[in-house]
């Protein structure tokens, strides 16, 4: 049984390594610095370089403008779902984008294509942002 909190000493409190301010940081730091990097390859390469100008140009200004809006409130809504779920809802959202883009090579449709990356890339670059 343990005493109670008001007579713990902080230093006999140990902390696992997953846990600490510093891992999650870091975890946190690598995801912002790779996210940009991954939608920026998604959208050049592969499926997106198959899609015509317009409709990436189109998605691109819908996306980047919406992320402006994202932006402004991504750092409250990412402090009140705590960083687990933030990272949960941006993981979600690169697969909207590539979905969007897979489903308009193979049968055409161009507004999946736009709703997922306009979605995907708003929410995931505007939560990185924040």
């Amino acid at each position: 049984m343990h005493p109670p909190a008001e007579k713990l000493e902080p230093s006999s409190l140990s902390t696992k390594w997953y846990r600490s301010t510093f891992y999650n940081a870091l975890i946190l730091g690598v995801c912002d610095l790779l996210a940009p990097g991954i939608w920026g390859a998604m959208n050049s390469l592969g499926a997106g370089g198959k899609e015509k100008p317009y409709l990436m140009n189109g998605a691109n200004a819908l996306t980047f403008s919406l992320m402006v809006i994202s932006c402004f409130f991504s750092s409250v809504i990412s402090h009140k779902i705590e960083i687990k779920w933030a990272l949960i809802f941006r993981t979600t959202s690169f697969t909207l984008y590539a979905a969007g883009l897979y489903i308009n090579n193979h049968y055409g449709t161009e507004c999946f294509c736009l709703g997922g990356q306009v979605l995907g890339g708003a929410i995931n670059l505007g939560v990185n942002a924040g």
